[in-house]
């Protein structure tokens, strides 16, 4: 049965929620109403499990770009799609920056503006299922959503990380693997070896998957130019930080001799280079991108991870299959691609 809840949008305070959240709804007659804001223009919207997206009426967009709610540069082109009655329609792409429902908040929302004054404006079904788990209780009139959408399959949910304690820090045992900041701004994907030299070149954030190849980054997870680990808007999830120098370097004085291979997975390594995994850290030789020509190597035998300081250059944590050790550098340029290991605050 297709459910449809009016959204009447008013404006709140920024939030990020990463809880769950029940939202009060109001019965009028065969819809509900709840509290939310799409760019913090008031409108409202009908939620529609039937819709497939996001849509608005070409009235209400031309009111959004003449007083600065909607951008040119969010309209990405023509598209058609199925409206509610069944109707193919003719609409215009764009991206919404930011969907606020109760306090869970929606970022860089596909959405099709409908080229008719009379269209409903509709909260579809690709959009709500961003918000994961979510139930209507009729007999208390509330809607209750899980966690945030920044914790969803594009980020890091940080109750859900698998972690180790090596001495007195704890770590990650998973490189890390999101596509957007912690605010939820999105990270650009740059597969041409040009355009990623050209990323580092501009000191613009960046990743991409070993050889551009997501199977590659579900065993390694993403790789990262620095200028993404350095970026104000915070790479690592909330709890987390990218490892200094200096913690760096107090692992390696902790892990001692044969400090490479108490990292190391027990095996994919090349060249008998593997270790035996002491701590449970895993670590996998899942190579490296050249910030000079954009070329991918070394999957199989080298991992880089990068850290938050810059010495001579960015500094580095480094295995090979050739050494029994860590190496702890600072010489690496921040347009490299590197994969990140975060450390808890």
């Amino acid at each position: 049965m297709r459910v449809l809840l009016i959204i009447c949008i008013v404006i709140f305070p920024w939030i990020q929620s990463y809880g769950q959240d029940v939202i009060k709804m109001e019965k009028s007659g065969g819809v509900y109403l709840i509290p939310c804001k799409v760019n913090g223009l008031p409108l409202k919207f009908i939620f529609d499990t039937g819709a497939s997206d996001v849509s608005i009426s070409l009235t209400e967009a031309l009111f959004m770009l003449k007083n600065g709610y909607l951008k040119e540069s969010d309209i990405r082109g023509t598209v058609y799609y199925s409206i509610a009655n069944g109707e193919i329609a003719e609409g215009t792409k764009i991206n919404i920056q930011k969907i606020e429902v109760g306090k869970q908040s929606l970022y860089n929302v596909e959405a099709s503006i409908v080229h008719s004054t009379e269209a409903p404006l509709l909260f579809g079904q690709s959009a709500m299922e961003r918000f994961g788990k979510f139930t209507m209780d009729y007999s208390n009139s509330n809607l209750i959503i899980g966690r945030s959408p920044n914790t969803s399959s594009n980020t890091t949910n940080s109750s859900t990380i698998k972690s180790v304690k090596i001495g007195t820090q704890t770590w990650m045992t998973e490189n890390l693997n999101v596509d957007r900041f912690r605010n939820g701004d999105l990270i650009a994907e740059v597969k041409t070896h040009e355009e990623w030299v050209k990323a580092g070149e501009q000191e613009k954030p960046a990743w991409c998957y070993y050889a551009n190849d997501q199977n590659n980054g579900t065993k390694y997870g993403k790789q990262y130019n620095w200028y993404a680990v350095k970026d104000p808007r915070g790479l690592a999830p909330d709890g987390w930080h990218i490892p200094s120098l200096k913690e760096l370097e107090s692992l390696e004085s902790y892990l001692g001799s044969d400090s490479g291979k108490k990292l190391k997975t027990k095996q994919g390594w090349a060249a008998n280079g593997n270790g035996f995994d002491q701590y449970g850290f895993s670590g996998l030789p899942g190579g490296w991108r050249a910030y000079n020509d954009g070329n991918f190597s070394d999957k199989g035998g080298i991992a880089f991870w990068w850290s938050s300081t810059f010495g001579m250059g960015p500094c580095y944590l480094k295995l090979s299959y050739y050494s029994e050790k860590v190496k702890v550098g600072c010489d690496s340029g921040g347009g490299a691609g590197f994969s990140v290991r975060c450390i808890k605050d």
